[in-house]
């Protein structure tokens, strides 16, 4: 889990939806860790995730 990386993905996240690997992607990190960074940032309820068959899609919450 990167705390480092929130503010960044929440920039990232704030024009359209990104999907889990695209923002690894972006930020240079394995699709796990992103994985770790996002589940947290949701369960702060500062981003919402949804499912799109196995894909993890990102948004503003």
């Amino acid at each position: 889990m990167r705390e480092d990386l929130m503010p960044g993905i929440m920039q990232a996240v704030a024009g359209e939806a990104q999907t889990v690997r695209t923002l690894a992607g972006r930020f240079g990190i394995d699709v796990p860790a992103m994985q770790a960074t996002v589940r947290h940032m949701h369960q702060k309820g500062v981003l919402a995730v949804s499912m799109v068959g196995a894909t993890w899609v990102c948004r503003p919450a």
